[in-house]
């Protein structure tokens, strides 16, 4: 499915510009509020960022009964139980995510990873959607991965239903945090740079037809 890309956090002048316009032209400002409350992540492995990316995917993949071990993650995407803290290389990491995984007897369900590269926009409305379905986006911030389990935005309501939405700040989980009271941080539009965010990755999880997979 393609969707028409917008910024996150106003990255790019245009969905400002647009808001701000808007205002005179008939648009109102709604303050709005997400959030997937007590979210839980896996621990990672690891105090490395890759380790962070791997728990935070076991974490997402398990709500839809897909078992995956951070280890295996990491082993497929890097070669090895290998520490890495460099910018992630984004396709490699959905490539050892994708896949038909065996849930029982009678039910897979097909993984299919859906990545927004280094640079590219985010989708505003695509990622409080995700915190409303909860299952929150993974969030690539100074190369570290973070599931975005919590936002507050703005939203631009105008002529005929047009909707525009500003993300004032995200509430984020570190899967490889050094203890539970650090792994929750905050990151907002005004302190932090947007040229930091350096991709998103999210899962569609699919069922398969059940039918005896064993025969």
């Amino acid at each position: 499915m393609v969707r028409r890309l917008t910024t996150l956090l106003c990255a790019a002048v245009i969905l400002c510009g647009v808001a701000a316009a808007g205002k005179k032209a008939g648009y109102w400002k709604k303050p709005g509020t997400a959030e997937v409350p007590n979210f839980t992540v896996v621990p990672a492995a690891d105090k490395c960022s890759n380790w962070g990316w791997a728990a935070a995917t076991e974490t997402l993949l398990a709500l839809d009964q897909v078992k995956v071990d951070q280890h295996l993650l990491v082993s497929k995407a890097y070669g090895g139980e290998l520490c890495d803290d460099a910018a992630p290389k984004m396709r490699a990491l959905a490539d050892a995510v994708n896949g038909d995984y065996v849930v029982n007897e009678k039910l897979k369900m097909r993984v299919v990873t859906r990545v927004v590269p280094a640079g590219a926009p985010i989708a505003a409305e695509d990622l409080i959607a995700a915190i409303h379905r909860g299952r929150p986006m993974i969030l690539f911030w100074k190369a570290r991965a973070y599931l975005a389990v919590g936002a507050a935005f703005d939203e631009y309501i105008g002529p005929n239903g047009t909707r525009l939405w500003d993300v004032r700040e995200l509430t984020l989980l570190d899967p490889a945090a050094e203890d539970e009271e650090h792994r929750r941080v905050t990151f907002n539009k005004d302190r932090d740079g947007i040229a930091e965010i350096g991709g998103a990755m999210e899962f569609v999880v699919m069922r398969m037809e059940e039918i005896d997979w064993q025969h």
